[in-house]
Parts: C-alpha cells; structure tokens; sequence
C-alpha cells in the first residue's frame, strides 16, 4: 500500500472549501506519495480549458503560493478567465539516489499529464520554488520546444507591473533549437504529451529571499496571467526573438512575422542599394564579383585547414592531458576557451596563406568575399529556422557596413560586432552551467566533431575577412602587416603555459563511486502463498534494518519466461526470465505486495535493499563522509512448488 502523506493541503484546501482529488502514484508509476489536484471550473467552459498551476509537495514556498492562489480564486467568486484552474500538488517529484541507480522521476507530474484528452486544452505553469527565491527565473524551452509567444509576453508584462525581478534563464531562443540549453525533464516531459508549458524556478545567486515577492503577491500574480492567456493556443509563434539584456528588467519581443518582414525589408534594402551603387560604381561592382568567382577556389585550400586547425586544437589539449595523466573534467570551459585561444593563434597559418598568391586588390576581393558568405550563411539560416535570422541579420549588416568602409579602424569595429551577439549567447550558456558547448570543442575523437568543426569554421569566415580587408588598409604596403617572430612564440607560450597550468589543478582522479553489495545481509524476504483456480497469490513480505531509500523486486524464473497476471506497482521484463518491479523511494518498511502469478510458475523473488546515506549502524565498513554514496543489502525467497 502507498503511505501517506500529511502536509496539511487537504486540511487547507477543505477549510477553504476548494474539492479536489488525491491521486496515489503507486498502481502506475510505483510511486508511494500521491498527489492532490484541486479544480475551480469556469462558468461556460465546456471546452475543457485548464489552467494548471503544478507544485511540488515538498517545496514549502511553492505549495504556500499555491494555496494562496487558490485562496485568491475563491475570494473573487468566480472564475473570470476562459479556462478552468486546475492546482496540483504534486507527489514523488524527485529522486535522492544518483541517477546511476535508475528509478523513476516526476511521478506526480507524469501522472498530472496523462489526463487532458486534447493536450491542445492545457497550459501548465511549474513553479519549482523550495523558498522564496528573491528573482524568478523563467524556463520557456527544452530541446525543440519553445513556449509560444502569446504565453511568455504577457508573463513578463505582469512581473515587472507588479515589480518582481524576473528574467529568461535563456536569452537567445537559438540555444534551445541547437540543443545547447541546459534541458529540464519538467519540459520535456510536459512536450512529450505536446502541452503547452513554462517553468519557473529560483534564481540561485541572484537577489536575497528578502527582495522576492511574498506568496500572496505572486500568487495574485498568476491568477491574473491565467485571466491574460487565450484558448486554445492556436497557430502558436515559437520562431519569435527577444531582445532581454541581462540585468536590465525589460524585454522586447518581436515575432516571427516581424522577422520575416525585416529580412524583406532587408534584402529590399540591400537590392536597392546594390542597384544605385551597381548604377553608380558598375565597373567597380562587377570588378569585385569576377575577383571573387576567379579566386574561389583559394577556399578550397583555406577552408579545410581551418577545419583541420580547430580539430588539432583539440588533440592537442587532449595530449597534454594524457601526458600529465589527467582525465577530462565534465563542462571543461577553461578547457574549452584555451583551445579556442590555441586556435586563434593557429589560424595565422592559414590567413597568411592568402597572401602567398597574387591577388590583385586583395581589400576587395576580401570585401566581396566577406559579403558573399555572410548572405549565403542568411539565406541558409532563413531556410533552417526563423529564429537564427536576428544573429545572421546582425552579422551580414555589419559585414556589409565593413565591407563598404575603407578606413581600417571602423573595419576593424564592424568586425569585432559581428560576433557581439554570439558572444553574449557563450556568456548565456555559461550562466545556466550547461556544459554541450565546451564538448563540442573537446570531443574531437567524436563522429560529429567534425561537421561541427565545418560549421564554426564557416561562420567564422566573414569575419576573418573582413579583419584581413581592415589589416591591408592598415598595412604601409599595402600586402601584409610584419608581426615580430618573438611576439608570436610568446603568445604561444602563454596560451601553453596556461593549459598546462589548468591541467595541473585538474585532480588526478576523479571521486570514486562508492558502492557496496552484501548478500544476505540483514534483509527479509517472506512469501505467503494462497492456490486459487490457477493462480498463485503471493503475498511478498520484505523488512530491512535501518531505512532504506528504495526496494528494487525481482522475479527470477531460471531458464523460462515468467508471467505475472497482477500486481500493485508497474512490472517490466529484464531479460527471458526476469521481471523487475517497479518500485519508488521512501517506501514502508516493512514493505508487503500481493502479486497473482500462474499456479505452475517456479521461481525465486529477489530484493534489493538500497541505502543513500552512510550510518555506522548499518554498514560499519565503508568510510565516513564517503562521496556519492549507495549501499545495497540483497536476500531472497523461492517459490513453493
């Protein structure tokens, strides 16, 4: 049987007159919490609109705010939006064993999501909140998912009308579609059932609990975003950007409409320019072009040596880890950057390998080239994704503007801003700790390191010649700009001594797992068997000393395939003659499960009792303080025949 929860919501919801459900989780997804869901309906809503506000159980904040916003529903009447409001309390939400050990997640939430026949009718709100979290970090994507437009804009109207701090956890919607966003399973899981959903979490680090708002304030907060949202989320926009600096409080949303339309304003523009300046400078215009179309070719040269520069950049540092016998830190960002410093230093090689060949009017040939791949990388990304045009927007503006210009420093500033956006996105990635794009530089053994390594290789061309157009106006003759031998090996020097440093302060061994088996070792395991008809009625009986975190159950039935008819949890089979229940953490102790086999069936039930913290009582050989820490005591029982 599930055990029992006793938190207080029931009593709460009860005095404030709300009805709800308790939904236990163990049939279903082994579970043995259970979650409260509570519904006000919507006066004419026979559609089936919901608005779901999902908590956790076990973050007092969240479930206060919760409360309150049910509180704050009641005391105004009625329902004054479109859609029902449905507040669930969710229960088994997060496991305390290390993944390694498997287990089951968001059991509540799973639950929750089964329910609505036409996904369509829903939009849930996950406000994980264990306190109060001073400034509100808002997810709104996972994967391929993104919120739609209509959801996320009206939230942060209403949080900065009602002067709460709140920000996007991600800036640049491309992370999401590039898979370098950090993924929350809440998301994924709510997209999986194709529902509408965001998430709000704390922003850890960033303001004290004392600036954040109160409950009520927020909760009052939410009902009137329920009251702003319209059903269904028809013809939802997710190819929408947002303009959101970090710190600054405001945002400024633009949709895919207006993306479109400034791509069409801005190929108009450049088409009408390109005609006055064509009709004004024709000779010069095609001049270019043919410089273009008659060198070309040096890029099959160039462009490969980049991509071999930036894969070797990355053997190197993975070298260097070999011979001072380090193992590779997961999310290695200093790692990461000293390669892309190393590379940098490296790609002298192949910049100045254009100047070995004659190319007449090298500052226009770099202009025309520049301008060539910055329109072709736009038109591919236009065709990909509405969402990557305001990054490529940006970049082919300011090569153009860097092309058009001949004096060397506002060159070598319309470089310097093509990647300004890329930029801040690098500096997003590192604030949400996901670690993807520091693998993409240090994965070189990896099938797909190499098309990534083409892909950084291509958008890196326009700027690279546009800061080799700014350094041939720089450069006295015209050709080339002397940098000292010395200077170059010192800087190589550096970027080495800096790797070998960082290295160095890697630890020799990463922590070693801590994980122990003993057999037979202070676990019961009884069965009581009832012969009915042709069923076996088994009732399993386990005890454990101490408190153990999780029951794993198996059925092994030797050389044949067991069948089990019933049971109060989910089962799966392991292999031809296992059967695993499934089974959550924090379960009773002792623990008893009535499971209907064949009357035939021979076999032995298997328990394993696991352990997620050390105590000297129950395993008084391990070592205190021991890191990551899962202990396992196992026993058995066979099956009468």
């Amino acid at each position: 049987m599930a055990a029992k929860e006793d938190d207080g919501i029931a009593l709460v919801l009860r005095e404030m007159n709300v009805p709800f459900e308790e939904r236990f989780l163990l049939q279903d997804y082994g579970g043995f919490g259970s979650s409260l869901h509570a519904r006000l309906k919507a006066p004419g809503n026979e559609e089936g609109y919901a608005f779901v506000l999902a908590v956790p159980r076990d973050k007092p904040y969240a479930v206060e705010t919760a409360l309150s916003f049910a509180k704050a529903a009641v005391d105004q009447g009625s329902i004054s939006g479109q859609a029902d409001l449905l507040i669930a309390f969710l229960g088994d939400e997060e496991n305390t064993l290390p993944a390694d050990q498997g287990g089951l997640s968001h059991k509540g939430l799973r639950d929750l999501l089964s329910l609505p026949d036409m996904p369509e009718t829903w939009i849930l709100c996950y406000m994980d909140f264990e306190r109060n979290p001073g400034k509100v970090l808002i997810r709104h994507g996972d994967g391929d998912y993104i919120a739609p437009l209509d959801m996320v804009r009206p939230l942060l109207r209403l949080f900065k009308s009602h002067s709460i701090s709140a920000e996007f956890e991600i800036r640049y919607n491309e992370l999401y579609t590039l898979g370098l966003a950090s993924s929350h399973e809440e998301l994924a899981l709510a997209w999986e059932g194709e529902i509408n959903s965001i998430y709000l979490a704390e922003g850890h680090g960033k303001g004290s609990p004392a600036e954040g708002p109160d409950p009520g304030t927020l909760a009052g907060l939410l009902l009137e975003y329920s009251e702003s949202l319209n059903f269904p989320v028809q013809n939802p926009d997710r190819h929408y950007g947002f303009f959101s600096p970090p710190g600054s409080g405001s945002t400024v949303f633009f949709s895919e409409t207006t993306a479109a339309l400034s791509l069409l304003a801005m190929a108009a523009l450049f088409i009408f320019s390109a005609l006055i300046y064509t009709a004004t400078y024709r000779a010069v215009f095609f001049y270019n072009m043919r410089l273009f179309f008659k060198h070309v070719w040096l890029f099959l040269i160039f462009f490969p040596l980049l991509v071999l520069i930036l894969q070797g950049s990355d053997f190197f540092y993975s070298l260097l880890l070999r011979l001072l016998k380090r193992p590779a830190p997961p999310s290695d960002f200093p790692g990461a950057a000293l390669t892309v410093l190393l590379a940098v230093w490296f790609l002298y090689i192949p910049s100045h390998l254009l100047d070995i060949f004659h190319i007449p009017k090298k500052q226009n040939f770099y202009g025309a080239s520049a301008m060539m791949f910055a329109g072709i990388g736009l038109f591919i990304a236009a065709m990909l994704n509405f969402t990557y045009i305001p990054v490529f927007l940006w970049a082919f503006v300011f090569t153009f503007i860097g092309s058009c210009l001949r004096n060397p420093v506002a060159i070598f500033i319309s470089a310097l801003l093509i990647p300004l956006q890329a930029i801040g996105a690098l500096y997003n990635i590192f604030e949400s700790s996901n670690g993807a794009l520091a693998d993409i530089f240090l994965k070189s053994a990896s099938p797909g390191s190499w098309g990534v390594s083409a892909q950084i290789a291509a958008l890196s061309l326009p700027f690279m010649l546009l800061l080799k157009r700014g350094a041939v106006f720089f450069s006295k003759e015209q050709n080339k700009i002397i940098i000292p031998l010395w200077f170059r090996f010192c800087v190589f020097a550096v970027i080495l001594g800096s790797m070998i440093t960082h290295i160095l302060f890697i630890p020799s061994k990463i922590p070693e797992k801590t994980r122990r088996m003993n057999e037979n070792y202070g676990v019961v395991i009884s069965l009581e068997e009832t012969i009915f008809q042709e069923s076996r009625i088994v009732e399993v009986r386990i005890r454990a000393p101490g408190d153990p975190v999780r029951f794993d159950l198996f059925l092994e039935a030797g050389n044949r395939a067991p069948l089990v008819y019933s049971a109060p949890c989910p089962f799966n089979s392991l292999n031809d003659n296992t059967i695993a229940f499934t089974l959550g953490e924090n379960p009773p102790n002792p623990f008893t499960a009535e499971i209907v086999l064949p009357r035939e069936l021979a076999g032995t039930f298997r328990v394993e009792a696991v352990y997620g913290q050390y105590s000297p009582t129950i395993d008084p050989d391990a070592e205190p303080g021991a890191e990551d820490y899962v202990l396992r005591f196992s026993g058995n029982a066979k099956i009468a025949k």
